[in-house]
């Protein structure tokens, strides 16, 4: 037979677990949403994403030359790869057309050097897509104002 006692021992335990599952479920789902807003940030539309996955792949790039880790390398200019042909349809000027050649040389020269384990060559096209990026942005915005 259980005693009040014990039956008051046993509801307040049990409170307390539930308690603590609300709130590490509450905190899961807080760390998920997060996790998902910094994949997919809602900064508009296709195109915003676009870029700021295209900037995601330019950090990946960069953090692997400077650990030497040219596989990663690779990956992100795939990457950058198919986030170019994505977004060349949502800017079809003949400013970006130009800017999109410097980037896809870059792109592909970055790749080859780092398929081929070449550092030093895969430098000069990360500064060259670097380049390429930041001349584009700097015209786009001096459009917008």
């Amino acid at each position: 037979m259980i005693s009040q006692g014990n039956v008051r021992l046993l509801a307040a335990v049990s409170g307390a677990l539930l308690a603590i599952v609300a709130i590490l479920s509450s905190v899961f789902w807080l760390w998920r949403t997060v996790a998902e807003i910094d994949r997919k940030p809602p900064q508009g539309g296709l195109k915003e994403q676009l870029m700021h996955r295209k900037t995601s792949a330019m950090q990946d790039i960069l953090d692997g030359m400077i650990r030497g880790d040219l596989r990663r390398v690779e990956t992100a200019a795939d990457q950058m790869t198919a986030y170019g042909n994505t977004i060349k349809g949502y800017l079809s000027t003949a400013e970006y057309q130009k800017h999109g050649e410097s980037f896809r040389g870059a792109v592909d020269d970055l790749r080859t050097a780092a398929r081929e384990k070449d550092m030093d060559t895969a430098k000069e096209a990360a500064l060259r897509l670097e380049r390429s990026c930041l001349e584009c942005h700097v015209l786009m915005n001096q459009r917008v104002q």
